[in-house]
């Protein structure tokens, strides 16, 4: 890619951008949240057009114009943000759009070659289950084996160990390394420098557009490429643990939660979070997790058990109602539960609470007022935007989180229910995130997180639980856990006999 610019309204994405891409190599493309990474590769993945600048393959130069294009010249791309169709099978996204198949292929046909595929790679999926009934992490599978059915010369993955195990995330990176040593090249977009450090042959760092570096991976390290990514030191001391006990916050006893189509998803839990303290859920998407900080949320009603705030019974509370007793919620999906991509800052910053007398009369909302506080949440939390108004789409995904915790966190909440607070963030915007859920911590917000990344979790948390096929295992003090042991609860071995049973 030579010399490559494309903007966008108010945004200049790329800015003379030159990436050599060598056959055989895994090269990782880093850089903060808004560096222009996604975009550089969603042109080389045919999803957009360079304003100036070309693409040459195999020393010919080339012009996509869709998606299709490339995907004919060997390149695939796995997108953060999933390109699946809800209502057709785990079979029919892996080969849709593949014209090898003609439109008249026979269902038993179709998943037994799919069936092929999903054994070779070692991934447990149903091929005649429907995508709008996966979990995200199923869904992510689905990304990565549509493009390794294909068997692309050029893989592109963005962010693709966000919602796999530490086991799962090896044997994929394992995956890399074989398509790389058959003459394969592979980019690997990530904030997660210890995989950079793991698979990559060489590494490209964006910031603001721009290349600033591209060197083998050999010659830098973790704490060199994130001066480099960000421009100056982390900061890497957290403060854990309060000085004395917090008083119990959240209790949850024996809950039991269904899922969308009336399985249990929760199976009869126990768990305990105090004021001033994080507890991490540990575990890969779809055992669970989603449905049971919905449960807490009031978004979804139990099946039984009971949980209290503070002591006092909320378990058939409605959403406002909780909202009322301080309960506040991060979801997984932040721009299709969490916020509104085509409304401003300011209409996001009241979009819980519009109907508060701090932000309307009885029949207007005080606008001037939405502003200021708008305004002021803009500067405290370091959220970039050109303006209150612009639709949030346009920003980066760590302003939109940043934006998610200050409507949140506004309110000075009882609880804080956050799911993945760092998914897709580079290591600027997570730890400005974990500065924030820290100084919420101190105020005595007791904070139930949902996470995967072990280091993470470890380096963040007060305890740690693992939420695997509905059950959890006991609370443990990060300081105390031993990622190991974590991981392989995550994959469901070793089960702790003192973990909660299952319910059937």
């Amino acid at each position: 890619m030579q010399n490559i610019w494309k903007c966008f309204p108010g945004v200049q994405a790329n800015r003379g951008v030159d990436l050599c891409l060598l056959p055989g190599e895994i090269h990782a493309l880093l850089g903060e949240n808004g560096a222009g990474k996604t975009t550089l590769m969603s042109i080389l993945a045919g999803m957009y057009r360079p304003d100036k600048g070309k693409i040459i393959l195999k020393g010919q130069a080339v012009a996509f114009n869709s998606p299709q294009d490339a995907m004919a010249k060997g390149i695939g791309m796995i997108y953060q943000h999933f390109m699946l169709v809800p209502r057709l099978t785990v079979a029919e996204n892996i080969i849709l759009g593949d014209k090898r198949y003609p439109f008249w292929i026979r269902k038993k046909q179709l998943k037994t070659e799919v069936e092929k595929t999903i054994a070779h790679y070692g991934f447990q999926l149903d091929p005649d289950k429907k995508v709008s009934g996966l979990s995200l992490g199923e869904q992510q599978r689905v990304e990565i084996l549509r493009a390794l059915y294909r068997k692309s010369e050029v893989l592109i993955l963005d962010e693709p160990t966000a919602v796999l195990t530490p086991g799962e995330a090896r044997e994929l990176f394992t995956i890399l390394r074989q398509m790389a040593d058959e003459g394969r090249a592979v980019i690997l977009i990530t904030h997660k420098l210890n995989e950079v450090m793991a698979v990559a042959d060489r590494v490209t760092v964006l910031r603001k557009g721009e290349v600033v570096e591209s060197l083998p991976i050999s010659r830098v390290d973790s704490r060199s490429l994130t001066r480099t990514m960000i421009g100056r030191e982390t900061r890497t001391n957290y403060r854990k643990l309060l000085e004395k006990d917090g008083s119990v916050a959240l209790k949850v006893e024996a809950l039991q939660v269904a899922g969308d189509r009336g399985e249990l998803m929760v199976k009869g839990i126990n768990l305990e979070a105090r004021e001033g303290e994080m507890v991490a859920i540990a575990g890969v998407a779809g055992n669970g997790q989603e449905e049971l900080l919905q449960a807490l949320a009031g978004m979804r009603r139990a099946t039984a058990g009971r949980v209290f705030l503070q002591g006092s019974d909320i378990t058939r509370l409605t959403v406002r109602e909780l909202l009322q007793r301080g309960v506040r919620m991060i979801p997984e999906d932040r721009m299709h539960t969490g916020l509104v991509g085509n409304l401003g800052v300011a209409e996001n910053i009241i979009l819980r609470d519009y109907q508060s007398p701090a932000y309307s009369s009885k029949t207007l909302l005080k606008s001037k007022h939405i502003d200021q506080v708008a305004k002021s949440l803009v500067e405290r939390f370091t959220i970039s935007t050109r303006d209150l108004i612009s639709p949030i789409r346009l920003l980066s995904g760590g302003n939109l989180q940043r934006l998610m915790l200050a409507r949140e966190l506004l309110p000075k909440p009882a609880l804080l229910l956050a799911s993945y607070p760092a998914r897709g963030l580079d290591v600027g915007a997570a730890e400005h995130v974990y500065a924030l859920l820290d100084e919420a911590r101190s105020q005595g917000t007791a904070i139930l997180a949902v996470m995967e990344d072990l280091e993470e979790i470890l380096q963040h948390a007060d305890k740690v639980a693992v939420m695997y096929n509905g059950r959890l295992s006991p609370l443990i003090p990060t300081g105390e856990a031993a990622m190991d042991q974590l991981g392989a609860w995550m994959a469901g071995i070793d089960w702790p006999q003192e973990a909660s049973p299952a319910v059937s």
